[in-house]
């Protein structure tokens, strides 16, 4: 049988590179799920269980800066070798990454691409790429979600690396 890439070793790799992000909070899966090793205050840790208003002493309201991965279950490659041993795996590792204010929100997509594009994980029995967008990506325009209020700015960051056991 055929070794099998861990999707969840390749995604906690990942989350793992993105606890260096800083000035922003980051999640894991969803909102109030903290990256690993870290701990949501409600269990006495730093991060906080939803995303925190910018400076609400002074009455600013709009959402701080945060971001969440949502790993992706990925796909098989077309290559094995030979003995049909070696098995690619394409994972998409998208982050969305919000502020309140738009110059926020272009620093910190500076902040995680900084960290994690073009960066090759080292996992023990893998054969990883680095991380890339998909050929062709094009973000367009920041997004506004005005269900929240104040609303918020957006945007989808669709990180995929490609591993090989």
């Amino acid at each position: 049988m055929a070794a099998v890439v861990s999707r969840r070793t390749v995604a906690n790799a990942v989350a793992t590179r993105l606890v260096g992000v800083t000035q922003a909070t980051g999640y894991y899966g969803q909102i109030g799920r903290p990256l690993p090793g870290q701990t949501l205050v409600s269990a006495g840790g730093t991060i906080p269980d939803d995303p925190p208003a910018k400076d609400p002493t002074n009455g600013d309201m709009r959402v701080r800066a945060y971001f969440v991965l949502y790993p992706g279950a990925g796909g098989p490659g077309p290559d094995a070798d030979l003995a049909d041993e070696n098995v690619d795996l394409t994972i998409s590792l998208p982050v969305t990454a919000v502020a309140g204010d738009v110059e926020d929100l272009l620093a910190l997509i500076d902040r995680i691409t900084g960290r994690v594009l073009r960066w090759t994980p080292t996992i023990p029995g893998l054969a990883c790429g680095r991380i890339r967008f998909p050929v062709g990506y094009e973000p367009g325009p920041l997004l506004v979600d005005d269900q929240m209020k104040p609303e918020r700015l957006y945007v989808r960051l669709p990180f995929q690396i490609t591993a090989t056991t």
